[in-house]
C-alpha cells in the first residue's frame, strides 16, 4: 500500500527529524516532563519540566496535572522523575517541598 499523507505525532510525543518513515520516530516526553503543545510537535520544547517539589514518573504524559507533589519528608528538583528522602538532620514538613530544612538547635529528625 502506498502512503498518501503523513501522520502527526500524537499528544505527548514529538519528532524533530525531517523525513521520518515510522511513528517510532515520534519520541515521548521523558519522566519529569509533561507535554504541552500542538499535535505534530517538532521539538522537545513541547515537553515542559515539572516544577521543583513535584515529580512525574512516566513517559508521554499530557498536562501539568501529571506533576505530582512530593510527600512530606521528601523533596525534588525541577524536572524530577521521583522525589528523594530528606537526609538525617533535615526535614520537609509540607507537601511539594523543593528542599529540606536543617533541624533547629535542640531538635533532631526522627526516622520514619
Amino acid at each position: 500500500a502506498s502512503e498518501t499523507s503523513c501522520r502527526l505525532c500524537t499528544q505527548g510525543r514529538f519528532n524533530d527529524l525531517k523525513g521520518a518513515s515510522s511513528e517510532d520516530a515520534c519520541r515521548p516526553c521523558t519522566p519529569g516532563r509533561w507535554w504541552q503543545g500542538d499535535l505534530g510537535a517538532s521539538a522537545s520544547t513541547a515537553c515542559q519540566p515539572c516544577p521543583a517539589g513535584r515529580y512525574q514518573p512516566a513517559f508521554a504524559q499530557v498536562g501539568a496535572s501529571h506533576c505530582l507533589p512530593c510527600a512530606p519528608g521528601n523533596f525534588s528538583a525541577t524536572a524530577a522523575a521521583g522525589c528523594k528522602q530528606c537526609p538525617l538532620g533535615r526535614y520537609a514538613a509540607a507537601l511539594g517541598e523543593s528542599s529540606c530544612r536543617f533541624c533547629e538547635d535542640g531538635w533532631s529528625r526522627v526516622p520514619g
